[in-house]
């Protein structure tokens, strides 16, 4: 924005160059991701999913933590978040998380972790205020006296061959469990944008449940734990991702951790009379 002010009978011009940024903070990304389930969208508290060996079962829940999320530039070049963590509950509709405070440019890939690096992983969760991603009362991710968090929890139901339900109980977390994503994407930063991702959750789970895996809780020596680990970051790096400037599909419910930033008015900036008020300071 540039003004320029002839000073009445005097020969001098003043010019004025303002330039007003599209953000203040920079433009902000909205990362959903949405599961699948043999190419429809999962169906949750209901038993109407079939395996390989044909039983029933039903997901009830599918939590996780995400961190350290990054863009990588077109030519190279990665930027990074810091201190950016969230918590994501499929089940209950709270599938998005907002990156803040991004660089305009052109980008190719994005990289996140599933879990928490190792320093954060171990910090004292009394440190979380009520609504932060890591509260233990609010994610209910935390192993409580062991000390650290759950990375991921997967849990539901399954009938055996007698037609009983049973439950099943997938808890990935402790450090070796660190889980790391990078799925290309192609993006022009300008503005606010949304990132939806599809996590197709068919290789999560077993062929055919029995009592040997349908359980683990990630101690040492569990031979499930990071074979699921490996699945997990497969099925995101391998699912579609999309970008649009339209809101994600979760935007029409309430957003409980973030305010959608909107851009800045000019005229909320300057007072009707500003050319002139710059005159007057000139001329004195």
């Amino acid at each position: 924005m540039k003004f320029c002010f002839l000073n009445g009978w005097r020969t001098a011009v003043c010019c004025l160059t303002v330039v007003i940024p599209r953000w203040v903070d920079g433009a902000s990304l909205r990362v959903e991701i949405v599961p699948r389930y043999k190419g429809a969208a999962l169906v949750f508290d209901k038993p109407a999913l079939t395996n390989a060996a044909a039983q029933q079962f039903s997901v009830t829940r599918l939590d996780f933590l995400l961190s350290d999320f990054a863009l990588r530039r077109v030519g190279g070049g990665w930027m990074e978040t810091t201190n950016w963590q969230a918590w994501m509950s499929l089940g209950q509709n709270r599938a998005e998380a907002v990156v803040g405070k991004l660089e305009a440019g052109d980008y190719d890939r994005i990289r996140f972790q599933v879990g928490l690096k190792p320093a954060l992983n171990h910090s004292d969760p009394a440190l979380y205020p009520p609504g932060h991603p890591l509260n233990p009362n609010l994610n209910g991710l935390h192993w409580g006296w062991a000390g650290g968090y759950i990375f991921l929890a997967m849990e539901g139901l399954w009938r055996d061959e007698r037609q009983q339900w049973r439950g099943y109980s997938f808890h990935l977390g402790n450090d070796p469990q660190l889980m790391s994503v990078e799925i290309p994407v192609s993006m022009k930063l300008d503005g606010d944008k949304c990132l939806s991702l599809t996590m197709d959750v068919d290789g999560l789970f077993p062929r055919k449940f029995g009592e040997e895996n349908a359980s683990t809780h990630s101690r040492p020596g569990d031979e499930l734990a990071p074979s699921l680990c490996a699945a997990v970051e497969r099925r995101l790096e391998r699912g579609q991702s999309e970008v649009t400037t339209q809101l994600c599909q979760q935007d029409s419910r309430t957003d409980r951790n973030h305010t959608k930033r909107r851009p800045i008015r000019t005229d909320s900036l300057f007072p009707r009379d500003f050319p002139g008020l710059i005159c007057r300071w000139i001329i004195r």
